[in-house]
Formats: structure tokens, sequence, C-alpha cells
């Protein structure tokens, strides 16, 4: 007889499977964002009422499937006799969470086929499917080496239209390094208000060359030392280098357009500047509200659509962080390739054109405006700076240089843009996806177009 603490534990083990499985049907059923899923979880559903051990295995668990994907479906592809039918789909993502203990979770192989059996107690419509869950998990966990060793694992969990044009746009193997990363547990990346040795110190840490600390934690960040004091914010390294291009703000008035969530706005007022954050969304500029308030800096923050925002004014600093694929993002997002194609592209493209040329339009001469995106994709990034360079002959092209980066002078393209992928920084866990450049308004060429046109007017009859 099992004793009640036996018997709890196995209540427990279930709930975080149900759990995990719960999150799988929202992301791959329901098209939504495991951030948001997870968040919800957390606020009012079941994630809540797990301890912290339980919820962080729930949450590591779902990440898996969704990060290991291909290889776990290809699995399945030669383990089932034929496919499940579109109405056992629970029962398929049932199979996906044992794949991923046997194969990436390192359970033994009894315990994770029994784990996931259980659930059938849950839900005993499906019972029908308990049997062939049993039989197909025992066959996969005697041959775990074998599955693994014949894989391809970068090209199985990248989506096939992104494999190709990453393979064509920076080569098979950096494609197969950035998958690489993106396959692992990403480190976190902490902006920090001051001392960054001291709190790499402090939390276990590295700190990295711009000032950022990287931390390995599995736990809740909200439960570090620091973050209720409001001594630094979760930021990516890459996320971190578009504030550094615009130069010294200090005193600066800095418009700060798709603002949310807002780790740049707080990079800029911790910098000293006059920051106007503006964004779209209701729901994530209350983000950026919560984290100036933690943080205990004052930007004017406002919620408006960008393209409707008629200000009175200019600006000489301007930051556009554009609405954009997310695909430089797949080491913290694993659901980042769940949905998207390359059909997205079209509408984000056509969309940051319509934003670049507000942000111009507000932009005094002399100005300076960093456009950026956390997207690998060409179209999102350097298209549009070709394009907006060849329609605004009083816009300029300023190059960075290694000072801009931190040293870090392979970031650079040849263009003279900050280009990064997750291969890079590769040695510390690498970073995400990110493209920046910084154009300038030149008041030489709009003063020779204002002039010639003031000419042409009055040489007219």
């Amino acid at each position: 007889m099992k004793s009640p603490t036996q018997q709890n534990n196995k209540s427990k083990g279930v709930a975080s499977r149900i759990c995990a499985l719960g999150i799988l049907e929202a992301v791959l059923d329901d098209g939504r964002n495991l951030d948001e899923v997870l968040d919800e979880g957390l606020a009012k559903g079941a994630l809540r009422k797990l301890n912290g051990r339980d919820r962080a295995f729930a949450r590591l668990l779902a990440a898996t499937v969704l990060r290991r994907l291909g290889q776990i479906d290809n699995c399945l592809k030669k383990y089932l006799s034929k496919p499940l039918a579109p109405s056992a789909v629970r029962v398929k993502h049932m199979l996906r969470l044992g794949v991923a203990e046997l194969l990436f979770l390192g359970h033994p192989g009894h315990v994770a086929v029994h784990s996931i059996v259980s659930l059938f107690t849950k839900f005993r419509e499906l019972n029908g499917f308990k049997g062939l869950t049993n039989a197909v998990l025992r066959r996969i966990s005697e041959n775990t080496d074998s599955i693994l060793e014949t894989q391809d694992a970068e090209k199985l969990n990248c989506v096939s239209w992104l494999w190709k044009r990453w393979v064509k746009n920076y080569g098979e193997d950096t494609t197969r390094a950035m998958m690489k990363t993106m396959l692992d547990r990403s480190p976190i990346d902490l902006t920090v208000k001051a001392d960054s040795g001291k709190w790499a110190d402090t939390l276990g840490g590295v700190p990295l060359d711009n000032g950022s600390v990287r931390i390995n934690s599995t736990g809740r960040i909200t439960d570090l030392e620091g973050f209720t004091e409001g001594e630094w914010w979760v930021q990516d390294v890459a996320a971190t280098l578009p504030v550094h291009l615009l130069g010294d703000v200090s005193g600066v008035d800095v418009l700060d357009l798709c603002a949310a969530p807002g780790g740049k706005t707080m990079q800029l007022a911790a910098l000293g500047a006059n920051v106007t954050a503006i964004d779209k969304s209701p729901q994530r500029i209350e983000l950026v509200e919560e984290s100036a308030r933690r943080l205990g800096y004052s930007p004017v923050i406002q919620q408006f659509d960008i393209l409707d925002f008629e200000p009175g004014r200019t600006w000489t600093h301007i930051l556009l962080d554009a609405p954009c694929s997310a695909t430089g993002t797949g080491r913290k997002h694993p659901d980042m390739m769940v949905g998207k194609s390359s059909d997205d592209l079209k509408s984000l493209s056509k969309l940051q054109k319509q934003l670049i040329e507000k942000a111009v339009s507000l932009l005094s001469p002399g100005g300076v405006l960093i456009y950026c995106t956390c997207s690998l994709e060409p179209e999102e990034g350097e298209n549009q700076i070709r394009w907006l360079l060849k329609e605004n002959p009083s816009l300029v092209r300023e190059p960075l240089d290694k000072e801009d980066v931190f040293g870090w002078a392979n970031l650079i393209s040849s263009k003279g843009d900050l280009r990064t992928t997750p291969a890079d920084l590769s040695d510390y866990g690498g970073m995400d996806g990110f493209f920046a450049a910084r154009i300038r308004h030149s008041v030489e060429i709009q003063s020779s177009t204002d002039e010639l046109n003031q000419k042409n007017f009055q040489e007219q009859p």
C-alpha cells in the first residue's frame, strides 16, 4: 500500500503534466503566444496551484516539446503504425510529452511512460488510446540512443521555409550554429543600473562587455535578489545594443516608438534621456508602466497608434523598434516558429515601411533615427534601409564602428549596420538575432534641396 506522501507526489506529477498538456494545446491548437499562456496560468490558471518545483517542470516540459517538436514528431512518425486521427490530437500531445521526457529530459523509461499513461485517469474518454500510448512510449524508451544518433536535430527542428531562406542568406554552417543555440535552454541577460561585477557575483552570473549580466536561472525571476528593489531588468544582450547607437543621450529628448515591453525605454531613462515612449497596445503599455514604477524611472508613456501620432513637434533622437516576425528570438521563445509562414513577412514589411515613414516625419533636421528589429529576415532589416535611402535623399546611413558595439566588430555588417544572429557569442550561450541601422537626417542635403527648390521657383515665368 502506498503511503500518503507517495500518493501525493504521484498526484502532483500528474498535475504538472496536465498543465504542460494545457500549455501545448493553447499554443499548438489555439495559436496563442507561449508567454501569454504562461502569464495567464501563473495569474489565475492551473500553474498557480502548483508548487515552485512542479510549476518549473510543467514549463520546462512544454517548452522542450515546442523547442524539439521536429525531432519528436519525426520519432512518432516512425513508431506509430499509422497517423492518429485528427480527433485524437490530445493523445498526440500526450505522446509528445512522453517523447520529450524520454529523449531530452533524461527521465528513466519506466517513470516517463508510467507518468504519461497515468494521465488517462483524468481523460477517461481517451482510454481507447491507453494501450497504444503505453506500447509506443515503451518501444521508444528502449531505443533512445539510436533515435537521437540518426536524427538531424538542427534541420528537423527548423520549419522548412525558414531553413531554406537562412541557408540562402547566412550559409548552412551559420544556420546550423544558430539552430544549435536555439535548441539549448538560453541563459538570461540582465541590464543592471550599476556595478555589473557586483551583480554577477551576487547572482552567480558573468558580466558581459556591454555591461549586461548573464545568469543561468531556472527559478522565478521575480524571486531573485535585486528584482523587487529595482536594481535590474531582463533584456537580451542583443536588444541592448540599438540604444547605444544613439550616442550620449543624457539630457536629450528621445522618442521611443513601439516601446513595449519597455527594456529600451528603461535603458534610455537610465542613461539620463528625457524619454517619450509610445506603443499601440494598451496591455503592452502597462508593462512599460510597471517596469518604470519598479525601477523608479519617470518616462512619458503614451498609448497611441503611432501612425496617428501627431505631437506637433520633432525629435533629434528617435528609436523605432518595429513589430516584426521575431525570428531572431528562438532561443528564448521556443514557440517562435509555430504558426509562422513566409506570407507574414509581406504584411509586416508593409507595416514597417509605414512606421519608418512616420518616424522620419518626426525627425528633426540633423537628427538621428535608429531602426531595429529582432528578425533575421532581410525584408525586415537590410532591405528596409535600402528602400528608405532610395526614397529619401535627405537621409544617409551612418555606419557603425566597433566602439558603438563594445568592441564586437563581428556584429557589424559590410554596410555598417548591426547584424547579430543566435550563433554570435556562442561560447556564452548566444544572443538574439537583431538588425539595427543608424540613419542621419542630413542638414547639408536638406539645405541644398531647399535652395534648389527656391531657385527653381524664382526662375519660373
